[in-house]
């Protein structure tokens, strides 16, 4: 749009069939599209690039685009991908992994990673600054933990480091504390046990 009149991309074939459901710039300009389907595309103000299962996805449904500020991305809807726009990595530490419906996702001040799933509760990336390369530790918190609900649709975070978490039963607050991070439910709060999966 240039003020006064839309542009209208159609792209390939493969484009054009299917719906943008995820939208995103990166470090170097270039629009990253997910669709439901049709895996992700790479727009560089001329060309479209198509990167799909073929390339290493689990799937062509890329519902969430985490730019991390390293200039990694996190590919996420059924799976989870993590690619330094050299290569792509799967997570497979679970089963489940594979089929996990992501809604949103953050990276943190910490660098960590939350993911929203749809019955699933939360995960949280820890990346290994040492061993890189998309290596690290999820960790899972669900209703197990005090999670209101497993079904979230959105997490953020404040400028105070808080992690806000909306379910489909309410808002829960995980917040930093000098002891340890409490998981909040209106006056209640509980101690946080990550169920951790490492990799």
């Amino acid at each position: 749009f240039d003020g006064q009149t839309f542009t209208i991309y159609a792209g390939n074939e493969r484009f054009r069939m299917n719906s943008i459901m995820s939208l995103t710039e990166d470090e170097e300009g270039n629009i990253l599209l997910g669709t439901n389907g049709g895996g992700l595309f790479i727009f560089d103000g001329t060309y479209f690039t198509n990167i799909s299962d073929k390339d290493g996805f689990y799937c062509n449904w890329d519902g969430t685009i985490i730019n991390e500020r390293s200039g990694n991305h996190w590919f996420c809807g059924p799976g989870i991908n993590w690619s330094d726009r050299k290569s792509i990595r799967r997570y497979t530490v679970l089963e489940k992994m594979v089929y996990l419906e992501i809604w949103s996702g953050i990276e943190d001040r910490y660098n960590n990673i939350w993911l929203s799933t749809m019955g699933e509760g939360v995960i949280r990336f820890s990346p290994d600054a040492r061993q890189g390369n998309g290596s690290g530790s999820f960790d899972f918190l669900t209703e197990a933990n005090g999670l209101l609900s497993n079904t979230v649709w959105g997490v953020i975070e404040d400028r105070y480091g808080n992690i806000w978490i909306s379910t489909e039963k309410g808002l829960n607050l995980l917040s930093e504390s000098p002891r340890d991070k409490e998981l909040s439910q209106g006056n209640m709060a509980v101690s946080s046990a990550f169920q951790r999966y490492k990799i």
